[in-house]
């Protein structure tokens, strides 16, 4: 993973309703439609509430990501010569976008 995103206000975001707190004084419209029956505002707390807690998510996948990566680089260097190990490894490596 070559890019690294980062929120423009601190975590952990809340959300709040339709919106999300993002770490300052000044909520956020994450989802909004003008349709503002019942069923649509539920629709836009549920997308507040999932993007919220991806937000809050996104450092520790990034942090297990990189420790997964180099738990696979480790067992590739153990297993030099056995391909039928190697090979799968490398395939994973180069999927998710890491050299292999």
């Amino acid at each position: 993973m070559k890019t690294k995103h980062t929120p423009a206000t601190p975590l952990p975001w809340e959300a709040l309703g339709d919106m999300v707190h993002c770490g300052d004084d000044h909520p956020r419209i994450i989802a909004a439609s003008f349709d503002r029956s019942a069923a649509s505002k539920r629709g836009d707390e549920q997308n507040a509430a999932y993007a919220a807690h991806a937000c809050n998510e996104y450092p520790k996948l990034v942090e297990d990501r990189a420790k997964l990566v180099e738990a696979l680089r480790e067992v590739r260097r153990e297993m030099v010569g056995k391909q039928f190990i190697v090979g799968p490894i490398n395939r994973l490596l180069r999927e998710i976008g890491e050299d292999a």
